[in-house]
């Protein structure tokens, strides 16, 4: 199958199959893959005019063929031949009606046309769709077009879908950091963030997110080291110029003498647990008192509080719980996300936290 999915705002995702090998008789039509490749290709390279033309080619001989006119599309969204290329998709559609990736490149196509109602139909036909490998880019989509749309609440539910489908969903989790930030909660933006730099690394973007959220935390020194991080990896950035213009948030005077925190587990009752079991990670926080604040809530299950130094700034992390396997986090994760609605927790392996804990220096947690 022929998969083309585009990314709204972000980027094209094309794969295709190989092409098969041309029959030896000279001077015989290509077969319909061979005109898809060669459109396929010229398309990857810029060339957009050949592209549509070997694409307009095929059709003459082959005129069923729903990727092509999908491809068709595509080109003509490119070239800003928006109605033409709503009119290719939507036949591409008619073609291959259960087709997964032609139902999301039709619905971005539509959200691009500000169609927002009937471009989130599409996004969940395509999200909910069994034969789709990868629902979750669709979700995420769905959740770009939500933002877009200024449906803030929608955007949330998608992006939280696609990154239960795949946690290493970088895209959902950087926009939920956001979406959490603009909600003045600073502490789930900082656990989402800190999920997508379990799967990719810093970005001009996600630094100038993370000066953000040590500004709501009011963190000056916080704030200091991400734009010295912006001055160093990107320093032509816009970012850059507006993490150096953040306003200041003064610290509040608090009480620094210690924390109020429940009874919990140490990180020596977190290496001995087994490596496949699983657990339930709470909050992750640089904010020692947000980490106690979080503790604070009832649960009923074991929890345990962890330090660690992470590219030079001390990370304070909750978990709770002890699952043999993954189904049995995942009810109890059904189970506590309703009682903190403004954290994300998500489930990560033993394994993984010790592996983190045995590579870090050890930092100081004796305050704990």
């Amino acid at each position: 199958m022929h998969k083309v999915f585009l990314f709204i705002f972000i980027a094209i995702f094309l794969s295709a199959c190989t092409a098969k090998k041309p029959p030896s008789i000279e001077n015989t039509e290509p077969s319909v893959d061979e005109y898809y490749q060669r459109a396929l290709s010229a398309y990857h390279e810029d060339e957009l005019t050949h592209a549509l033309q070997t694409a307009e080619s095929s059709l003459k001989t082959y005129p069923n063929h729903a990727y092509t006119y999908q491809l068709i599309g595509l080109i003509n969204q490119r070239l800003g031949n928006k109605t033409l290329a709503t009119e290719n998709l939507a036949q591409a559609l008619k073609l291959a009606p259960k087709d997964p990736s032609i139902a999301n490149n039709f619905a971005s196509l539509l959200c691009a046309r500000k169609n927002y109602a009937k471009a989130e139909r599409y996004y969940l036909a395509a999200a909910n769709n069994q034969d789709n490998e990868q629902p979750d880019i669709a979700w995420t989509n769905a959740g770009l077009c939500a933002q877009r749309a200024n449906q803030p609440a929608s955007a949330k539910s998608y992006f939280d879908q696609a990154i239960k489908l795949n946690p290493g969903q970088t895209t959902a989790t950087y926009q939920l950091a956001k979406l959490e930030l603009n909600n003045n909660n600073a502490l789930a933006a900082n656990s989402h963030l800190q999920q997508y730099l379990e799967h990719a690394t810093h970005t001009a973007k996600t630094l100038l997110l993370g000066a953000r959220i040590e500004n709501a935390q009011e963190n000056p020194s916080g704030v200091a080291s991400y734009v010295e991080m912006l001055r160093a990896t990107f320093p032509s950035s816009t970012e850059r110029n507006t993490a150096e213009q953040l306003t200041p948030i003064t610290k509040k005077d608090k009480a620094t003498s210690g924390i109020n925190l429940p009874s919990a587990h140490d990180k020596e009752w977190i290496k001995n647990r087994e490596p496949a079991h699983y657990t339930i990670l709470i909050a992750s926080d640089k904010n020692k008192a947000n980490i106690a604040d979080a503790a604070g809530n009832t649960y009923s299950h074991e929890k345990a509080v962890y330090s660690v130094n992470l590219g030079g700034k001390q990370m304070h992390n909750l978990i709770i719980g002890d699952f043999q396997n993954f189904s049995t986090a995942q009810a109890a994760l059904t189970q506590i996300k309703p009682t903190i609605p403004k954290l994300n927790p998500w489930i990560r392996t033993f394994e993984s936290i010790q592996a983190i804990l045995k590579s870090t220096p050890d930092p100081d947690t004796s305050s704990f």
